[in-house]
């Protein structure tokens, strides 16, 4: 995410509009200054933060836009979201379970038609019993059939809401809040609020999170000063409690696939142990 030219683009603007210039006017110098060889991604905003800056742009009242582009001066919002660090670690835990998931069809795939028959043929020929747990590896394969398709669907949700979890820093959707816990849920509502704040008080939200925002001002604290702590404080907790929930989530995937490998691999290899006492 280009969070780093977004706090740019308000240092710039902030300082255009102190100095007499209209909204209009600060935007087309702003752009065209080339900043291609200072900033990555070809010096142009994309994701969460275009969102933030048209929607700061938005504001209709001079001061409050000033005070909000102030406000976005003083925070560094990489150093408050999730890092890229932590992302790639999830993503490679998602890869890996997807991988997984399909390794185990196609061995399962491979050993159903084609090695399972002439085991049943063979034990068939010599007059022997298959046990209960190999003649049941069909329904077992059904159900892995029916339930491997959820867990890779689960997996691409997952890849997809962490990938573009930014974004829902600043628009959140209602389609998307299924996939996470309620809790979890709670803590990005909250996250997002602060984030949003110097745009939400410019627009009397009644949010929970601003009314207390709201107390604090009445009181004579400067909630802009306090915004960078804040922030910290509470994507701390969000990163905590994301580790939690996706642990939990690939905990149950895992242990699933385990048992559902462990069980092929002690299918494959129980007839190939008996037919000593087969023959």
């Amino acid at each position: 995410m280009s969070w780093a030219l977004f706090h740019f683009h308000c240092r710039y603007l902030h300082k255009q509009l102190e100095q007499g210039a209209t909204k209009q006017q600060a935007l087309d110098t702003l752009r065209q200054l080339d900043l291609s060889e200072l900033f990555n991604n070809n010096a142009q905003l994309s994701g969460a933060p275009k969102q933030l800056l048209q929607r700061l742009l938005t504001l209709p009242d001079h001061n409050r836009l000033l005070t909000a582009l102030s406000a976005y001066n003083q925070l560094d919002i990489n150093s408050v979201t999730v890092n890229a660090v932590t992302e790639s670690k999830y993503l490679r835990s998602i890869n890996y379970m997807v991988i997984l998931t399909v390794m185990y069809l196609l061995i399962a795939t491979l050993f159903k038609w084609y090695v399972l028959p002439s085991f049943v043929d063979m034990y068939s020929m010599f007059g022997g019993q298959l046990s209960a747990k190999f003649l049941a590896f069909d329904s077992v394969y059904m159900l892995s059939l029916i339930a491997a398709p959820f867990m890779i669907l689960f997996c691409y949700l997952l890849r997809r809401q962490i990938i573009n979890i930014e974004q829902s820093f600043v628009q959140r959707q209602r389609r998307e809040r299924w996939l996470f816990s309620e809790n979890l849920n709670r803590q990005l509502d909250s996250f997002s609020t602060l984030l949003l704040s110097p745009v939400l008080t410019a627009e009397n939200s009644t949010q929970a999170t601003m009314k207390k925002l709201a107390k604090l001002r009445s009181a004579g604290i400067d909630v802009d000063t306090e915004l960078p702590a804040l922030l910290s404080e509470k994507g701390q907790s969000l990163t905590v409690q994301l580790e939690k929930y996706l642990g939990r989530c690939f905990r149950i995937i895992e242990i699933s696939l385990y048992v559902l490998i462990g069980y092929l691999i002690s299918v494959m290899y129980e007839p190939i142990f008996n037919m000593g006492a087969l023959i």
